[in-house]
């Protein structure tokens, strides 16, 4: 379907704008969008390039949808310049479960943001505690860190620039006997820290992988990965794109 562009930002320093924040009017769609599934856009207005890149929304609200993204490949570089109309598919994928009443904290690095915020304004009232890192503090996206929240917020910097020094990890792993349930999008390397931070506690984990995808549906097989199953199990590998991109991980 085609989806009319709202509005279209660049955040960043000036010639050094980290990210885009796009915000598409699309009513046919949006209130049926669940966080943690996403949806696949055409960067450009023609065949080039010719495969959609996958995107899970930030958030939902007045027959809108809202992606946060980063310039970072020839796709996303077309994207933060259109401002006129965009086709979309359809929400796919998997999604979080939203359950009121536990004690979970959300874990979050870079673009997982986008996932795991949506998330955090479904479990708004549950006293959640949301952690976000980054690098340093350009690599934040610095409007979530205004936004006016009712849960807990914990900001860090691997460099000590901006909240608490160090990796967002670090903060996580300190507090993790405060919860029973954790979710989590980011890079792999923090995801694998967060998955192996649980097993070793016990805690169930939900995780949202950051995947390269070329269909989206499962046809092509260009996104499968290996999931931890469970501990008397080795890995499975699984499309990311249909039993993703959220995938529960047994505890240990």
């Amino acid at each position: 379907m085609t989806a009319k562009i709202v509005s279209n930002k660049l955040y960043g320093s000036p010639g050094f704008e980290r990210y885009g924040f796009l915000s598409l009017y699309a009513p046919d769609i949006s209130e049926t969008f669940k966080p943690g599934q996403f949806v696949m856009i055409s960067a450009g207005e023609t065949w080039e390039p010719l495969l959609r890149r996958p995107f899970s929304p930030y958030g939902v609200d007045n027959s809108q949808i809202h992606i946060l993204y980063q310039a970072v490949g020839r796709g996303t570089r077309l994207l933060q310049h259109q401002q006129n109309t965009l086709s979309v598919s359809l929400p796919l994928g998997s999604s979080f479960s939203v359950t009121r009443g536990r004690k979970a904290a959300l874990v979050a690095g870079g673009v997982g943001l986008a996932p795991i915020r949506f998330l955090a304004d479904a479990l708004k009232d549950s006293g959640i505690v949301l952690y976000y890192g980054a690098n340093k503090e350009d690599d934040l996206f610095y409007p979530f860190l205004t936004e006016d929240v009712k849960y807990r917020r914990v900001v860090c910097t691997a460099d000590g620039s901006f909240g608490t020094a160090g990796f967002v990890t670090d903060a996580f792993q300190r507090d993790a006997g405060n919860f029973n349930y954790v979710y989590c999008c980011g890079p792999k390397a923090m995801t694998d820290k967060v998955t192996a931070i649980c097993r070793q506690r016990g805690i169930p984990l939900e995780i949202s992988v950051e995947e390269v995808m070329a269909c989206g549906v499962g046809v092509c097989g260009g996104c499968l990965i290996d999931i931890p199953a469970n501990p008397a199990k080795s890995a499975k590998k699984v499309r990311c794109c249909t039993e993703g991109p959220v995938f529960k991980i047994a505890p240990q």
